[in-house]
């Protein structure tokens, strides 16, 4: 039963790891994202698209956009 209980223990835990690092991941693009943005021309836009990991922002072309 030992064994059992460590095989179920590493892959919540392995599991938890990932997820904290994608979302650790995911706010430095997101930093990243806006940084990029203001460097740009005035015609483009910070967008944010939400997920069940955390809300994403992206730099956009108003082209793209529905204004």
């Amino acid at each position: 039963m030992t064994d059992l209980n460590q095989s179920i223990l590493a892959i919540v835990g392995g599991a938890g790891l990932g997820f904290l690092l994608c979302i650790a991941g995911q706010k430095a693009l997101n930093a990243q994202q806006v940084e990029q943005c203001k460097q740009m021309p005035d015609y483009h836009r910070v967008v944010s698209i939400r997920s069940f990991m955390g809300d994403a922002q992206y730099c956009m072309h108003i082209r793209y956009l529905a204004n």
